[in-house]
């Protein structure tokens, strides 16, 4: 009898450590998601972790047959924020962000995510059950996360400089060729001056190496009266716009302020072919003779964005040019083509950084559905 009075503690203590390691989630983790909302309702989602908080975005997925061809038809894409609490309880909210409909759940384990899709009025519960998949054409990717700061002295508490890091890079994969291809093309996109290396971490840390420096280069009356003395601010992060049929679409968002002045944003928005790890351009997209249609769409889009009418002058809105002939960026999306403008790229401030998506079913036959689009439309 003592000696089951002294073995029940340490069970009990296994036990739970036991059921608390099936739920306990990486810090930081990125997961590509599949599974169904009610059991019939087929969906699929990005979702990135980082500490506490929680972002990415999820779609649902219809499916048609019509006797002769087999149909998948994507929705929108809806926006995810949430935040994962002490007790392994994870909240996913829909835009507007704590007002409306959100998901509410617990990972069972590493690899599935379950609970309720709750209503804005928090009345209608709807079961759904997601779990990790990388079928299809898609790329696990792993987190590398940095949050840091520095004062010009020890004792002083100003100026200061803030720095904000989120990489996704991606994992290890059998497909030796292909990943080391990936890597190089996120390391060249997120890394900053000569650094070379497809090490993550030695990326981010070159990053803070170099900014922290240049703000302590920098704090000296004697240097750029625009730069000393003031407090500094960079993010740059990443985030998953598609990762399925072969396709990867990151964006790296880069923000830098100094002083009190408005951040500065640039968007650097890329889609990668993963069977061959080749960035894609509109060229591998759109029929060449289709393209002077897709200046039109483009125009028609911003036009739509802007209230503006089909006569309107887009120099008077605060355009460089009445008709738009160059795209900044061009990434492709579940729904369609998507067009990204930085500031000062075919606009002044008033309409900052933006973006457009031509849907593939507006583009029609101007697409090329067998080339690098074909698992995705098929």
């Amino acid at each position: 009898m003592n000696a089951m009075r002294k073995l029940t503690p340490l069970l009990f203590l296994l036990i739970t450590c036991l059921a608390d390691a099936q739920t306990r989630m990486p810090v930081n983790f990125y997961m590509h998601l599949k599974g169904q909302i009610n059991e019939n309702f087929n969906i699929k989602a990005d979702l990135v972790k980082r500490g506490d908080s929680l972002f990415g975005h999820y779609e649902y997925v219809f499916s048609e047959y019509d006797n002769t061809s087999y149909y998948i038809y994507i929705g929108n894409t809806i926006e995810m924020k949430g935040i994962a609490l002490s007790n392994g309880t994870i909240k996913l909210f829909e835009p507007p962000f704590g007002k409306s409909s959100l998901f509410e759940g617990r990972f069972v384990n590493q690899k599935r995510f379950s609970g309720h899709w709750i209503g804005p009025d928090g009345n209608l519960k709807i079961p759904f059950d997601l779990s990790e998949e990388y079928a299809n054409g898609s790329v696990p990717l792993n987190v590398f996360s940095l949050k840091d700061s520095v004062f010009i002295t020890p004792k002083s508490r100003q100026p200061k400089a803030i720095l904000d890091l989120l990489l996704l890079f991606p994992a290890e994969s059998g497909n030796v060729v292909m990943s080391d291809s990936l890597r190089k093309i996120i390391a060249e996109k997120f890394s900053e001056g000569s650094h070379g290396s497809l090490n993550p971490d030695s990326i981010i840390n070159n990053i803070r190496r170099l900014y922290f420096g240049n703000f302590k280069l920098y704090q000296s009356p004697s240097t750029d009266s625009s730069t000393s003395m003031k407090n500094w601010s960079k993010s740059k992060t990443m985030e998953v716009v598609l990762n399925d049929g072969n396709l990867l679409t990151l964006k790296i968002i880069h923000k830098v302020s100094i002083g009190e002045g408005s951040p500065k944003k640039v968007i650097d928005a890329i889609t990668v072919f993963l069977k061959n790890a080749r960035i894609v351009g509109l060229a591998d997209l759109i029929r060449e003779s289709y393209l002077p249609k897709i200046n039109e769409m483009v125009d028609s889009k911003i036009r739509e964005k802007f209230h503006l009418s089909p006569s309107a002058s887009l120099k008077d809105a605060g355009f460089f040019a009445d008709r738009i002939t160059t795209f900044d960026q061009v990434f492709i999306t579940r729904q369609g083509i998507g067009f990204f403008f930085n500031e000062y790229s075919i606009a002044g401030p008033e309409t900052g950084g933006f973006e457009v998506i031509v849907p593939f079913q507006e583009v029609g036959d101007g697409l090329f559905k067998d080339g690098v689009l074909s698992e995705l439309l098929h």
